[in-house]
């Protein structure tokens, strides 16, 4: 079980929206590289980070100076950080993973195309992470504006085949509203398929995260935090020192 405290960027700044809803933000900090500094001081060791404006208008690396800046605030190989956000081609993945990203998100582009899935799931393997985004039980695309019409688990299970080592599902009717995740959705996707599991969207305390654990599927990969821990809700370091698998690094 790992602990992904997550630092969404908008206009190069740290926020949180409602929904993945652009009318429903609410701003943080100015320092998204300060930010990723408080969570590593409470014990993380990886860093979900989301390039919003890049997600819903789809322009590839727009907070790339920001992005730049969390990791060489942090110094490479200090903390693991996975970024997602727009990512259309194997050159934006490229360009993350040189930066000194650990893993690159995708969403949109995959499944547009089975073809360009395939393709990077052979070339970068482990280092990319499929964002399987749901809404009422259906993908949503595009930053979350658009849903289709293809079933979260179907789809899920062909991701899977192709080859996808990590996916991040959220259910974005929870996503920042200090709910609880869709525990049934997450359970139901562990059985279904080989590939780790990240929980998101809802996930705002202690016993959110004791519960993903008892899931006890060796896939539940762990869980990604947002909201609560900008509204001061969610303790990240008892997260970390009672939950997160010490063989973690």
């Amino acid at each position: 079980m790992i602990i992904y405290p997550a630092i969404d960027i908008m206009d190069g700044q740290c926020v949180r929206l409602v929904h993945g809803e652009k009318s429903k933000r609410t701003n943080y900090s100015n320092n998204p590289a300060d930010v990723a500094l408080k969570w590593r001081s409470m014990g993380a060791t990886w860093l979900h980070v989301i390039d919003l404006d890049a997600a819903i208008d789809q322009k590839p690396l727009v907070n790339i100076f920001a992005i730049k800046k969390i990791l060489t605030t942090l110094g490479r190989g200090s903390m693991k950080v996975q970024v997602g956000g727009g990512v259309r081609d194997a050159s934006h993945i490229e360009t993350l993973l040189d930066l000194g990203v650990t893993r690159v998100i995708v969403g949109t582009k995959i499944i547009e195309s089975e073809a360009f899935a395939k393709e990077i799931f052979k070339e970068f393997g482990e280092r990319v992470v499929l964002a399987l985004d749901s809404k009422d039980g259906k993908v949503a695309v595009k930053g979350w504006t658009d849903t289709s019409d293809l079933p979260t688990e179907d789809f899920a299970k062909k991701m899977d085949r192709l080859g996808a080592r990590t996916m991040n599902v959220t259910d974005i009717t929870r996503d920042g509203t200090l709910t609880e995740p869709n525990f049934d959705m997450i359970e139901r996707l562990c059985k279904l398929v080989r590939a780790d599991v990240v929980a998101s969207g809802g996930v705002s305390a202690l016993e959110h995260i004791e519960k993903l654990k008892n899931i006890k599927r060796k896939n539940m990969n762990g869980a990604i935090v947002g909201k609560a821990l900008y509204e001061g809700k969610f303790d990240l370091k008892k997260a970390v020192e009672k939950y997160q698998d010490k063989e973690v690094e």
